[in-house]
């Protein structure tokens, strides 16, 4: 079982590509997961009906986003934030698996299980991405998946992670949940991603990543439908 959700920015087309994933067939993307929530540093907003009823946006405390030391977005403050907020809200001990899906990211959350059954039940995150010259494979972050057990021992030992300012969101998880004793299997056929090894929506894939506008989005989520 799935929980699922998306950190947004409410006057963007991530929140428009949020509403017409939970307007398509009775909800798609990481509203046909069994839990689901919407994130925002900007405050509650309504933005529709879902499958378990009107979608409000959860407020969290916002921070400056940076640069880091690779070159990509410095969020790991605002992650760890969003992390907070998830643990508050505490719809992920409802299920075996919580995943971060970035809103330009196509879930396809039936295929998803699928691959996560192999490791559920222990505490691992899945390792998604192994790029050609990368130091190391990866858990990318437009689509991180953390078993229960694996949070349990992050919200046990949040203060053990409260470094990795200089890296994005998803190294800095990571290397925290590793630090941790987590496990971090490795699933490469899982999400098909253009900032990894490309994207191909009619190969089968759990995930796409990135399409950031509605038409997109919805093309390549008809694509991987069919």
């Amino acid at each position: 079982s799935l929980y699922c959700f998306h950190v947004i920015r409410v006057n963007s087309y991530e929140a428009d590509i949020t509403r017409f994933e939970a307007s398509k067939d009775g909800g798609v993307g990481i509203f046909a997961c069994e839990q689901y929530d919407v994130l925002s540093s900007d405050g509650e907003t309504w933005l529709g009906d879902g499958p378990l009823g009107p979608i409000r946006t959860h407020h969290f405390t916002g921070a400056a986003i940076t640069r880091s030391v690779d070159g990509t977005a410095g969020n790991t403050a605002l992650f760890m934030n969003a992390w907070a907020t998830v643990k508050w809200i505490g719809r992920w001990k409802l299920t075996d698996w919580t995943i971060k899906v970035d809103p330009d990211a196509v879930l396809i959350p039936d295929r998803m299980r699928q691959h996560l059954k192999w490791h559920t039940g222990t505490p691992c995150y899945i390792v998604n991405c192994n790029k050609p010259f990368m130091l190391q494979p990866m858990m990318f972050g437009s689509v991180e998946s953390i078993s229960r057990q694996g949070l349990e021992k992050y919200f046990a030992n949040t203060g053990a992670c409260n470094w990795g300012y200089e890296f994005g969101e998803d190294k800095w998880l990571m290397k925290c949940l590793s630090a941790l004793g987590v496990q971090a299997p490795q699933d490469f056929g899982a999400v098909g991603d253009n900032v990894c090894t490309g994207a191909n929506c009619a190969d089968g894939k759990a995930a796409y990543h990135p399409f950031k506008n509605v038409g997109a989005w919805a093309g390549c989520w008809a694509q991987a439908s069919r």
